[in-house]
């Protein structure tokens, strides 16, 4: 059996929200990380002038960076296509809200989800 990581990354919206719900009704279940884009990280103005070389863990948790969600989902291969039909029908392939996806084979996996 093939498995497959489905990466999903949008701003973080109502829309957002949305897709995770419908998601989860159907069955899947992953982890999601608060992310932010590069431009979004080097352009905020906490750091103009005076910006370090890497973030603070601190600025992620107190929500300096993040204004995007980052998903990850182990899919089997069977399911992979039904999840990734439930982000573009949620997201009307990503016209509703910025973002995108992917997803990669996996050549190892081990565990529950």
């Amino acid at each position: 059996m093939s498995y497959y990581l489905l990466y999903v990354i949008s701003e973080n919206t109502d829309n957002m929200h949305a897709m995770l719900k419908e998601l989860s009704q159907a069955g899947f279940n992953g982890t999601i990380i608060p992310t932010a884009s590069l431009r979004h990280a080097i352009t905020c103005d906490t750091y103009i002038g005076d910006m370090p070389m890497f973030g603070n863990l601190n600025d992620v948790v107190h929500d300096k960076y993040q204004s995007n969600t980052t998903l990850y989902i182990v899919v089997k291969g069977s399911d992979l296509e039904r999840a990734k039909s439930i982000v573009r029908d949620v997201t009307q392939n990503f016209t509703l809200t910025k973002g995108g996806m992917f997803d990669v084979e996996l050549h190892g996996y081990e565990g529950s989800f």
